[in-house]
């Protein structure tokens, strides 16, 4: 067998092979040629992908700058958007559906080394050969995925249908279909339901909640102004409870998902004294 057969096969193979080098080599060149091209220069961009990669479908855009390793073994189907820095190392074949949306910086990977060091230096290959040798893993993502900026994909992972993947989460095992996974590494949260549409996300009770408190902080601030130096330092010296504990609180209620709760209270980060407010921030639960 030649060793893009072994590639091809799962088998371990040499990936300083000429052949497989000389392949490497052109995907590289064709990348960087994409990759200093406008995103208007669609003609040109067009001819590039159709020679760096084996199927690339209708309606699909790369913003660039992109890295394919081989290329050749990698396909894409219809209106794919890839976003900025897309890395593919394709040693196995990599499949990704249609409809399918990628945040910066997404990185697939397929090859596998050694864990020993020493088989890492070398292992004889079946010429009695010692040679650096690795495997390869494909990799599948359905079709109507979405995966976040930073996200990582490992060897051997299939990404079920309609996924949504959070940023810089680590996939190293399948995920089903209809799931929202994060982390590293990435564990299914819970499955995609009818409850996600937006329709059902529209001014959630949860705003209303922390404009009040916000509306309660400003009246809060107008009344010190009013208060004598001595009362400001007593009130300087109570406990303070921040709008993140009172947007949580309207969270717990409204059950909004935590992957929601995240940036809606780091953009709310102003600070109450309780001694102050406490009869407005009483909690009730």
């Amino acid at each position: 067998m030649t060793d893009d057969e072994k590639r091809a096969a799962g088998k371990l193979f040499w990936p300083g092979d000429p052949a497989l080098k000389a392949m490497k080599l052109r995907s590289h060149k064709l990348c960087a040629q994409f990759s200093r091209t406008d995103e208007d220069e669609t003609e040109t961009r067009a001819a590039l992908i159709a020679q760096i990669l084996a199927d690339f479908g209708p309606g699909s855009f790369l913003q660039g700058p992109i890295f394919f390793h081989y290329g050749c073994h990698t396909h894409i189907g219809a209106r794919f958007f890839g976003n900025y820095n897309l890395t593919v190392q394709d040693d196995a074949e990599v499949v990704i559906g249609d409809d399918c949306n990628f945040g910066p910086n997404v990185t697939i990977v397929t090859p596998v080394h050694p864990m020993l060091p020493d088989e890492r230096r070398a292992l004889r290959d079946d010429t009695g050969t010692d040679r650096h040798l690795c495997y390869a893993k494909p990799v599948k993502i359905g079709n109507d995925c979405w995966l976040g900026a930073n996200v990582l994909v490992c060897p051997g992972v299939t990404i079920g249908d309609g996924c949504v993947i959070g940023a810089g989460s680590v996939v190293t095992r399948d995920i089903p279909p209809m799931s929202f996974a994060a982390g590293d590494p990435a564990r299914v949260i819970r499955p995609i339901t009818d409850a996600d549409r937006m329709a059902n996300r529209a001014a959630p009770q949860w705003y209303a909640g922390a404009f009040l408190i916000c509306a309660q902080h400003e009246q809060h601030c107008a009344d010190r102004r009013n208060i004598t130096s001595a009362q400001r330092k007593y009130h300087s010296c109570a406990a303070r409870i921040s709008l993140r504990r009172q947007a949580q609180y309207h969270f717990r209620a409204a059950e909004i998902p935590l992957h929601e709760q995240a940036s809606t209270v780091q953009a709310c980060s102003v600070r109450f004294t309780i001694s102050d407010c406490k009869s407005s921030f009483r909690l009730t639960k």
